[in-house]
């Protein structure tokens, strides 16, 4: 990781001198939790990146993208005990998409750190799950700062209807979680793998039929779902992350009638590893699986107006816990020329009551500057997987100048 800011380093003192591309982002984040006393933070996050392409023949080319992130978290209110801002890392300056690519005819080559968005449907796909997520400060619908970048050799061929895609990894992946959850410590010694003491690998191969787009997905990666045992630290309690090998299929489709693009993705998992206990100690395996079906609509009399609606299934591997449903409503106008667009998503599950809602408002004043405000409102069921995220209504607010 230190090495990669160098990389960066070098990469802008020499980018006048061999025409390199530079762009980035800068975004000043505020959040009041309006349920736990008001308490206030707010984040500092900062996008750069590089890139240069290199002719090397007609039909071939090198690549070069270096793409890194830096923000800074800082408190300015009351905090309760719990909430996540109070016990995760301050500050971080982590790759994002910094790799080289060679590219000849329809052959790609590409080794580096890299993020990769799959999926058909919106929110968060099932599928969408070769980068691990970041739970820390964790933002539902902040989908590409929510991923963690991961090092990939990957390959990929494109033919007349689809491509098809191999990667290798030379380390696990894990998710990252928050220093602590509920006041109980968080042990992450477990998954700090050296360079090529393990690896994880996958393939993808995408497909167009009758203008149905097809996507099928194998990987073999560690457990992308937290999995937590409980321990003692002398006599204090203590959470142990775990990573555990899986294997998962996927499959990713959609097609598009006129106005209404029709959506899906599922996935499934076998033998998750399942948290222990201090009361059942042995490990146990389950299988997981989730699904989305929706669609989307997009009327041509209403200029810039989409509404969405998905009905969702998921097996999480935590005991106790049956197969859950949900649905999930989206709204989205654009107004003025993209100048101004509304946004409203809600999901609610069926058998376990998660809920979470979002509203905001996107204001677009000039090409290079945007302002966000929104309300969130999560709150996890008693026996949801995803209790360990807290409960929590907030105000959102945030600034960005791209350039």
């Amino acid at each position: 990781m230190h090495g990669f800011r160098y990389i960066l380093l070098a990469a802008l003192v020499c980018a006048p001198a061999f025409a390199f591309d530079v762009s980035g982002r800068a975004s000043i984040d505020n959040y009041t939790y309006l349920n736990s006393g008001d308490a206030l933070f707010g984040r500092a996050q900062t996008e750069l990146q590089v890139r240069h392409a290199f002719a090397l023949t007609p039909t071939s080319s090198l690549d070069l993208n270096l793409e890194g992130r830096a923000w800074l978290l800082y408190e300015y209110g009351p905090l309760v005990p719990g909430l996540p801002i109070g016990q995760q890392d301050g500050t971080e300056i982590a790759p994002r998409n910094a790799h080289v690519s060679f590219t000849r005819n329809d052959l790609r080559i590409r080794v580096g750190y890299q993020v990769l968005n799959w999926g058909e449907t919106f929110g968060i796909p099932p599928t969408d799950i070769m980068n691990p997520r970041d739970y820390r400060n964790y933002d539902f619908l902040d989908s590409p700062r929510n991923k963690l970048s991961i090092p990939l050799a990957s390959a990929s061929y494109t033919f007349a209807d689809g491509s098809v895609q191999g990667f290798v990894s030379p380390r696990r992946n894990a998710p990252r979680l928050p220093k602590s959850l509920g006041g109980v410590a968080i042990d992450d010694t477990n998954l700090r793998d050296g360079w090529f003491q393990s690896a994880e690998a996958g393939a993808r191969f995408s497909y167009v039929l009758s203008s149905m787009n097809f996507d099928i997905t194998y990987l073999f990666q560690a457990n992308r779902f937290p999995v937590l045992d409980q321990r003692l630290a002398g006599t204090a309690p203590q959470l142990v992350q775990t990573l555990g090998n899986v294997h998962t299929v996927g499959l990713s489709a959609s097609k598009g009638f006129e106005e209404v693009v029709i959506r899906a993705d599922g996935r499934y998992t076998a033998d998750h590893p399942v948290g222990t206990t201090l009361a059942a100690p042995t490990r146990t395996y389950m299988d997981s699986y989730s699904a989305v079906v929706g669609a989307d609509w997009t009327p041509t009399f209403i200029d810039g107006f989409t509404i969405g609606a998905q009905a969702q299934l998921d097996r999480h591997p935590v005991p106790g816990v049956d197969t859950q449903f949900g649905a999930n409503l989206l709204l989205r106008k654009s107004l003025f020329r993209d100048k101004l667009e509304l946004e409203g998503q809600y999901f609610q599950g069926l058998r376990l009551s998660d809920h979470f809602l979002q509203t905001g408002i996107t204001v677009r004043p000039a090409g290079t500057w945007t302002a966000k405000v929104f309300l969130q409102s999560f709150k996890p069921d008693g026996s949801s997987p995803l209790r360990f995220l807290g409960s929590y209504d907030r105000l959102g607010g945030e600034v960005a100048f791209s350039f």
